[in-house]
C-alpha cells in the first residue's frame, strides 16, 4: 500500500486552508475537482504532493473529472484566469523578438507553468546533491505520469487549460487527457539556454512523434520536434494544436470557464455513468451457480464512461486536433451509442496555419541531418544567401533566426538534448524509458559549470537591469563537445 507523503500538506484542498504561499490549491466543484495553479513555479514539496493528489483523484470513481487551470488571486472564483504576469525578458533573456505573444501589459506575459524554479533550486544549494536532484526530478516525472493517468488505476479524465506560457517541466500538466490551448497559451523549451536539458516529462518520446496520434501533417516533418527541442522556438496555440501538443482550442476562456466548470460539476460521477442495464442472467447461467467476483465481472457501461466529459469538452471548445479524423469517422460511427454522444456535424476541421509546421516543411532536408553540426551548417548555408525576392528573403531570415537561436544555447546542452531526441525516436522506446534517460541526463547536467554559471548571471542582473545574452558556456561551439562527453552524461547507472 502506498502511504501519502508528508508533502501533500503543501497543497491546500479547500478555500478554508491557508493559501497565502501555496503554489497550487484543490477545490471540490460538485462531482469534479479543480486544481488552481496559483504560481508558475512549484516547490519540490508541492510537485511531489500534487503528483500524489492527482494520482488519487484520477482513480476516484466518485468523480467525473479533474480540471487543472491557471487562476487569478482569488481561488474561490470559478471562472477566473491568471494574473501571473511576469517580465517577459526574465523568461527570454537572450532576446526580445516579435513573437506570437499577446502581452497582458507592455513587456509582460502570462506564465502558466514552468515546473520547478531553476534559480531557486540553485540558491538552495541542493543542485550539488545528486540525491536531492534525483528526488526533485522523480517528483516531476511522477507529476507527469499522474496527469497522464495510470493505465489500470485511473478512471476519470484530467483536463488542463494553461492560459499562458508553458515551459520545460511545466508541460507535466499538459500530458492530460484533454489539453486545451487558449489565445494566450504558448510552449517553449528554455532549459538548453540555462545549461540544462529536458526535464523528465518525456519530451524525447513526445517531440519525435508530433502529429502521429491524430495523423496530422506535422507527422511528416521531423523538424517540428527538433525546432522545439533545439532552438527555443516559442509555439503558439495553433502550433500546439496542429502538432498534437494540445488536443483542443478554446477561443474565449474567460467567458467560458465558469460554464465549463458548472457543467462538469453536474455530470454524474464515473461509477454512476450507467447507460445500459446489466444483462439478466440466463437460466443456464443461474443453474451453474458459478460465483464471479465483482472485480472480474464485465463492465457493461465501460464504452460509455467518460463520454459525457468528452462531449462537454467538444461543446466548449472551438476545434480539436483530431477534427479531420472525427469528420472522417462520422459516416461509420457506431449507431448504438446514445444520440447525445454523436459528433457535431458542423465543419470543425477548417484549415489552420501553423508557422512551426511551415518552417519544418521548408527546411525539411536540413532537419533530416543526424547531427547538430549538420543542422547548423544547413541553416547557415541558407542564412548567408542573398536575393531580391521578398519570399526567398523571408526564408533566409527564418533560417538566420533559427541559427542564431541555436548558437545562443549551451553547446553541451544542445548536443545532449539532440542525443536524447535521437535515442527517443527509436521505435522500441516508451514514454517511461525516455523519462528515465532524461532524468539521468538532467542530474548530470546540473553538476556541470554551465548551469551554475548561468544561475550566477541571473542573480547578478536583478531589477531593471536587463541581462545581456549569456555566452560564458563551458564550450565555445558544439564542435568543441566530444561524443564521449555526451555519452557520459546520458549513460544510465
Amino acid at each position: 500500500m502506498c502511504h501519502a507523503p508528508p508533502s501533500i500538506a503543501s497543497i491546500p484542498t479547500d478555500a478554508g486552508d491557508s493559501i497565502e504561499h501555496a503554489g497550487a490549491v484543490i477545490r471540490p466543484i460538485g462531482c469534479s475537482r479543480r486544481v488552481f495553479l496559483l504560481k508558475p513555479y512549484l516547490t519540490p514539496d508541492e510537485i511531489e504532493g500534487l503528483a500524489y493528489r492527482l494520482r488519487v483523484l484520477s482513480a476516484n470513481e466518485a468523480l467525473n473529472s479533474v480540471l487543472i487551470a491557471t487562476d487569478d488571486d482569488d481561488p474561490v472564483k470559478t471562472n477566473a484566469l491568471p494574473s501571473m504576469a511576469v517580465d517577459a525578458d526574465a523568461l527570454r533573456p537572450e532576446e526580445n523578438f516579435d513573437g506570437f505573444l499577446l502581452d497582458p501589459a507592455p513587456n509582460q506575459m502570462w506564465h502558466a507553468a514552468g515546473g520547478y524554479d531553476p534559480v531557486a533550486f540553485y540558491k538552495s544549494g541542493h543542485y550539488k546533491d545528486k540525491a536531492r536532484v534525483a528526488s526533485l526530478l522523480d517528483s516531476v516525472q511522477d507529476l507527469a505520469l499522474a496527469t497522464r493517468g495510470h493505465a489500470t488505476k485511473s478512471r476519470i479524465p484530467v483536463i488542463t487549460i494553461p492560459h499562458g506560457l508553458v515551459n520545460d517541466g511545466g508541460y507535466a500538466f499538459c500530458l492530460s487527457t484533454y489539453m486545451i490551448a487558449t489565445e494566450q497559451t504558448h510552449f517553449r523549451i528554455l532549459n538548453p539556454s540555462r545549461g540544462l536539458t529536458f526535464d523528465p516529462v518525456g519530451f524525447s518520446y513526445i517531440l519525435p512523434r508530433l502529429g502521429h496520434e491524430f495523423r496530422q501533417a506535422s507527422a511528416e516533418y521531423r523538424g517540428c520536434g527538433d525546432i522545439l527541442a533545439l532552438t527555443g522556438y516559442e509555439a503558439n496555440a495553433n502550433d500546439m494544436v496542429e502538432t498534437g501538443l494540445a488536443t483542443h482550442y478554446m477561443e474565449h476562456p474567460t467567458s467560458v470557464m465558469g460554464m465549463l466548470e458548472r457543467t462538469l460539476s453536474q455530470l454524474p460521477p464515473w461509477n454512476q455513468q450507467n447507460y445500459t442495464k446489466v444483462p439478466t442472467k440466463t437460466e443456464a447461467q443461474r443453474q451453474q451457480l458459478q460465483y464471479v467476483p465483482p472485480e472480474e465481472q464485465p463492465d457493461h457501461n465501460a464504452r460509455f464512461r467518460n463520454v459525457a466529459v468528452a462531449s462537454t469538452i467538444h461543446a466548449f471548445t472551438n476545434y480539436h486536433a483530431d477534427a479531420r479524423q472525427a469528420s472522417m469517422d462520422m459516416e461509420t460511427q457506431d449507431t448504438t451509442a446514445p444520440a447525445a454522444f454523436d459528433y457535431d456535424p458542423l465543419p470543425w476541421h477548417e484549415e489552420r496555419e501553423s508557422d512551426l509546421v511551415d518552417i519544418a516543411a521548408t527546411f525539411d532536408e536540413i532537419f533530416k541531418q543526424h547531427s547538430v553540426e549538420g543542422m547548423m551548417e544547413g541553416l547557415n548555408e541558407v542564412a548567408t544567401r542573398t536575393t531580391t525576392d521578398p519570399e526567398v528573403q523571408e526564408g533566409i531570415d527564418v533560417a538566420k533566426d533559427l541559427l542564431q537561436r541555436m548558437e545562443r544555447q549551451a553547446p553541451l546542452a544542445l548536443k545532449v538534448t539532440h542525443r536524447l531526441m535521437e535515442l527517443g525516436r527509436k521505435p522500441e522506446q516508451t514514454l517511461v524509458s525516455c523519462m528515465k534517460r532524461e532524468k539521468m541526463a538532467q542530474i548530470n547536467m546540473m553538476t556541470k559549470p554551465d548551469y551554475e554559471n548561468w544561475c550566477k548571471a541571473q542573480l547578478t542582473t536583478t531589477g531593471s537591469h536587463k541581462m545581456e545574452t549569456f555566452t560564458k558556456w563551458q564550450h565555445r561551439t558544439v564542435r568543441d563537445v566530444s561524443e564521449d562527453e555526451v555519452s557520459e552524461i546520458i549513460a544510465l547507472e
